[in-house]
């Protein structure tokens, strides 16, 4: 499991992603749980902006290399429409969820997709996937995302994926989030790292 939160403002999207891989096992008929990375990448950028997050069972070859090496192909002239059929093949290909984040005519656009259905987000101001019990906890108290500027999303989606590792830390379930994530901010214009693992920047 993992965690990615994306929060759209007026200024752009910010998408913060943990870097965590952890495995659950039976030893002895007891459930156990090991973490197997706190270094992988699950949120990548298209040269013209475009963000796609993943959250699922990596493997052989690791889904950051595919992720990476496909955003890597992508060109300022790649119609948004070939990326996400080609999110879609991936999904069906593995055993993962996709996040994609991009602006098409200025306008945000936002997907969930899986290998079963391709879902627009682009109307919610918060979309978060992964481990999510704690999120929907926080996110039940009245904050309003009207107001909130690129700074804010940056500070409240780390915020989120930090205290989700912590609360994960003092609980008896998968320790299945990093503390430390990437975080990457989109534009109509450009996008921006904040924070990006230095073995990926």
């Amino acid at each position: 499991m993992s965690l990615i939160i994306g929060i759209k403002t007026h200024h752009g999207i910010v998408i913060s992603a943990d870097r965590r891989i952890s495995i659950e096992y039976e030893d002895n008929t007891i459930r156990r749980f090991a973490v197997i990375t706190d270094n992988e990448q699950k949120l990548f950028v298209t040269e013209n902006g475009i963000a796609i997050a993943y959250i699922g069972s990596s493997g052989i070859p690791p889904i950051s290399s595919i992720l990476e090496n496909a955003c890597q192909r992508y060109s300022n002239h790649t119609p948004l429409t070939t990326i996400i059929e080609e999110m879609k093949q991936i999904t069906k290909n593995y055993k993962i969820n996709i996040l994609l984040f991009a602006y098409e005519n200025n306008i945000p656009k936002i997907l969930s997709i899986n290998s079963e259905n391709e879902k627009d987000m682009s109307s919610y101001p918060i979309v978060y996937s992964g481990a999510t019990e704690i999120v929907n906890k926080l996110n039940s108290f009245p904050i309003n995302f009207d107001f909130f500027n690129l700074q804010d999303a940056i500070d409240y989606s780390r915020f989120l994926i930090f205290i989700t590792a912590k609360m994960q830390s003092f609980s008896i379930i998968n320790q299945s989030v990093s503390k430390d994530c990437d975080t990457l901010v989109i534009t109509p214009e450009h996008y921006i790292w904040i924070e990006q693992n230095k073995l990926h920047s």
